[in-house]
């Protein structure tokens, strides 16, 4: 199996999870253990986000987005996530 994945998930007070190299399994199943808390910790004062990059290199090679979800830009309905667009107005 390929490390070429990093994952993150952090809120506004703490980096909770920051992975160097690991799989694409290995990220998906720390995007699963934490679910249950992001939605526990979704509010503006902790604006979290949770990321996993792929097709990274190194530690540092935040490459391609594969999966995010940010405070900023998305909604908790019904306990999923859903990304909100915006649309100019003027």
């Amino acid at each position: 199996m390929k490390k070429n994945c990093l994952f993150q998930y952090a809120t506004r007070q703490r980096i909770v999870e920051d992975t160097g190299l690991i799989t694409k399994e290995q990220a998906q199943e720390l995007w699963e253990k934490y679910q249950e808390n992001i939605k526990e910790n979704w509010d503006s004062i902790s604006s979290p986000q949770m990321v996993i990059w792929t097709d990274c290199k190194n530690n540092t090679d935040y490459y391609t987005v594969l999966k995010e979800i940010e405070h900023s830009d998305c909604e908790l309905v019904g306990g999923k996530f859903y990304k909100t667009t915006r649309s100019l107005i003027t």
